[in-house]
């Protein structure tokens, strides 16, 4: 692509570019105080040097023991919950599908929420143990659901829509993840400054 076509195409969605980048948030190093969500509800990060393991509280504090690197112990805690979180959700939903995936991976994914190959293996973005549950419902139904049709097509969206609760509002769940996504991916678990 030559610098021409790249000028008239950031004149052409000039507007469009500059909403994106006054809507992104900035990136939140999380530390000690910091407040982070969890299963959709935010919790404050405590650093406890008699703490055990990472225990989240009915005081919405997330307690880390203060050995080691404690928010980068923090984030292999919530990797290891969205891990189990959206295993045990697809292996329930495929099931109830009546086809088996053949592998399921968690990974911190910038673009997509979810994704389901042509080999039926589902991959996921950690960051979504920070929605509440129904959205990772949604979340894990939508590939699930891709396990039978490999497109958006109205059957995709009824099969889709099958596999949900019946509480659950589809473009509700849509919107959610547009709306706070961009702050989930924000979030930086960075070891040096946890304290």
């Amino acid at each position: 692509v030559d610098s021409d076509t790249v000028r008239a195409f950031l004149g052409r969605n000039r507007a469009w570019l500059e909403r994106q980048v006054e809507i992104r948030p900035s990136a939140q190093v999380v530390r000690e105080g910091s407040v982070i969500p969890f299963r959709g509800q935010d919790y404050r990060i405590v650093i406890d040097e008699k703490a055990q393991a990472i225990t989240p509280n009915e005081q919405g504090e997330i307690v880390l023991p203060a050995r080691g690197e404690p928010v980068l112990r923090l984030q292999r805690f919530l990797i290891a919950q969205a891990s189990e979180d959206l295993k045990t959700r697809a292996e329930r939903l495929s099931q109830k599908l009546g086809i088996p995936f053949r592998s399921l991976r968690v990974r911190d994914t910038k673009t997509r929420w979810g994704s389901c190959s042509s080999k039926a293996c589902l991959n996921f973005c950690w960051r979504l143990i920070f929605a509440d549950d129904l959205i990772r419902e949604y979340v894990v139904a939508h590939e699930v659901a891709h396990l039978k049709h490999m497109d958006h097509s109205p059957s995709f969206w009824a099969q889709c829509a099958a596999l949900c609760p019946d509480n659950l509002d589809i473009e509700a769940a849509k919107q959610t993840l547009r709306r706070e996504g961009n702050g989930w991916h924000a979030l930086i678990f960075d070891g040096s400054v946890g304290r």
